[in-house]
């Protein structure tokens, strides 16, 4: 399937799992999709099952945002702690759309625990609720961590949340990464167990291959090889330390948990002549998350100088990783975007793209280690292999049988999407964006949101998101005009009226009352709701999502917090 075909799916509202190869491109449709989702006004939820994985999404951890954490194992009052906390609620409550990449490295198991979380906090039993959930990644790649399970009952498709979930398949086969047709061919093989004596022999001759790349990097398994590797190699340059420390901003926890996230250490030390490899995408300054280089001076300030591969010599300064709500930073991490890299693992390489790599799979213990190792590099010109043990090129048989499945499902999907005209595509897109009262906007709409809004923030002052919006209530402004204005979502600007009417009473909110229909019918839910006035402010969102099914869903939601809103301010 071609990226634009599953962006459409997406667009659609189905629920869908986006698959295909290492460098395929399901990172950039998952980009696109996102871009789009905030620009039609519909919240989105971004995670993904690793903090490496989010970090390049700009997301969070699925651990997090369920509020599971760590624990594989959820008892009924486990579930029932966990669903009460005002915080999940509001993750859930808040959300149309929930993102989990690298689907791969989540337990069948932990998929089941949260849907349970979200039948806890919204009282209903049917599948992910009223969300559209979004699985991406690849079963070829690395699996999950657990020893809880049987080879075949830990992967995710094997959970029932996934087979309740009536998932749309999309299966992207472009290949972005690797433009040689042997190796490609070669790595697909690897992937359907279909690997030949030919492309064996192939893998062969790039034993202990000479590279003329000054900067490859060593890839192992285990942590330990990598960390003794990188310490004793920048011991033995000469010269002085430069140390850079990283810069935490707002949340503490939060930032604390993007930094034990990133690749890049809290404190990082170089040397002139230090193998390094960028660890954050920035097309403007000609680095890519997986760019290598090595370090050739420092400047007056202090700042590295690195020399990449290709030769271009780049100054790199300080990068910022946030956790954002909406537009609001709720966490940073400032560090320079460096990672010593004379050896990585396997591990932390998932989702780069190396311009060369050494090779060492003497220690492999899980399946997908070799896929994943050999499928970061473009060419097999940059790949130098220190072991090679056939018995290590095999993947799983279940996931072998799963992707072949996928992969028809995906061409059906295909198929029929060929016979269908442009305006009903586009009809499904605006009924998805419309259904619960967001706006659909065009591609190029949303290309034009992106823009504006980056430029709103850089020049927006440092000061809270709810006293930003109370200043624009203070000048007259309204609702729709003040959406316009800070290029926010209508729900976002509601919650801001909504502390506003708190902690300001005095402030004029008269123009915030809804229809005067609109109000009748959902003050008579709530009086069928809650007798005690007092107490149903701090169940607000149970509140929410129970009028709107008592109004069979035939008020859009927006209203009903907008009524909630005008309610507790009078």
């Amino acid at each position: 399937m071609d990226q634009s075909v599953a962006l459409s799916v997406l667009k659609s509202g189905c629920n869908v799992f986006l698959t295909g190869q290492a460098g395929s491109g399901k990172t950039y449709v998952l980009n696109k999709y996102i871009s789009w989702l905030r620009a039609c006004d519909i919240p989105v939820a971004i995670t993904a099952s690793t903090g490496i994985a989010a970090t390049h999404i700009g997301g969070v951890t699925i651990h997090s945002w369920s509020g599971i954490g760590i624990k594989e194992y959820l008892s009924d009052e486990d579930v029932d702690i966990i669903a009460s906390k005002q915080w999940i609620r509001n993750n859930i409550s808040n959300c149309k759309v929930l993102i989990i990449d690298e689907i791969s490295m989540l337990s069948s198991n932990f998929l089941e625990n949260i849907e349970r979380i979200v039948q806890a906090v919204t009282y209903d039993d049917s599948p992910w609720w009223w969300l559209q959930v979004i699985f991406c990644g690849d079963f070829f790649q690395l699996p999950p961590i657990s020893r809880s399970f049987s080879q075949h009952k830990k992967f995710a498709f094997y959970a029932k949340a996934w087979n309740k979930s009536d998932l749309h398949f999309c299966y992207l086969t472009t290949q972005y990464r690797q433009s040689e047709n042997a190796f490609g061919e070669l790595l697909n093989a690897l992937r359907t167990g279909q690997m030949t004596e030919s492309m064996i022999a192939l893998l062969e001759s790039r034993m202990h291959a000479k590279l003329t790349t000054p900067s490859p990097v060593r890839l192992y398994t285990h942590n330990a090889d990598v960390d003794l590797i990188n310490e004793e190699q920048l011991e033995k340059l000469p010269g002085k330390i430069y140390l850079f420390e990283a810069e935490k901003k707002w949340d503490n926890k939060l930032s604390n948990a993007l930094l034990k996230w990133l690749l890049t250490p809290e404190s990082l030390e170089l040397k002139e002549g230090a193998a390094v490899l960028f660890v954050k995408n920035n097309p403007q300054k000609w680095y890519f998350n997986g760019t290598t280089g090595v370090v050739s001076s420092f400047n007056s300030a202090g700042l590295p100088r690195v020399t990449i591969s290709n030769g271009r010599e780049i100054m790199v300064e300080k990068e910022t990783w946030s956790i954002e709500d909406e537009e609001d930073i709720i966490a940073s991490v400032s560090q320079i975007p460096l990672k010593l890299a004379w050896a990585i693992t396997v591990h932390k390489s998932q989702g780069m793209t190396l311009d060369a790599a050494i090779i060492d799979l003497s220690k492999s213990f899980e399946i997908g280690q070799s896929y994943v190792a050999l499928s970061r590099i473009k060419s097999l010109e940059w790949l130098s292999l220190l072991w090679l043990d056939k018995n290590q090129l095999w993947s799983h048989d279940l996931i072998m049988r799963g992707d072949a499945y996928f992969r028809k499902q995906s061409d059906e999907l295909a198929t029929s999407m060929l016979d269908e005209n442009k305006d009903s595509i586009r009809q499904r897109h605006k009924a998805f964006a419309q259904r619960a009262g967001w706006e659909y906007v065009t591609e190029q709409e949303a290309q034009e949101y992106e823009t504006k809004k980056k430029d709103y923030k850089q020049k927006k002052k440092k000061k809270s998101t709810a006293d930003v919006t109370a200043d624009l209530i203070t000048e007259g402004l309204k609702l729709d005009e003040i959406v316009a204005k800070r290029w926010l979502t209508k729900t976002t600007i509601i919650n801001h009226i909504k502390k506003i009417s708190i902690e300001s009473p005095n402030i004029n909110l008269s123009w915030v009352k809804p229809p005067k229909s609109i109000l009748l019918r959902v003050q008579a839910a709530i009086k069928v709701l809650s007798q005690n006035k007092d107490n149903f402010n701090e169940y607000w969102l149970i509140h929410m999502k129970n009028i709107y099914t008592e109004l069979d869903r035939s008020v859009p939601y927006e209203d009903i917090k907008r009524c909630m809103v005008f309610i507790n301010s009078t």
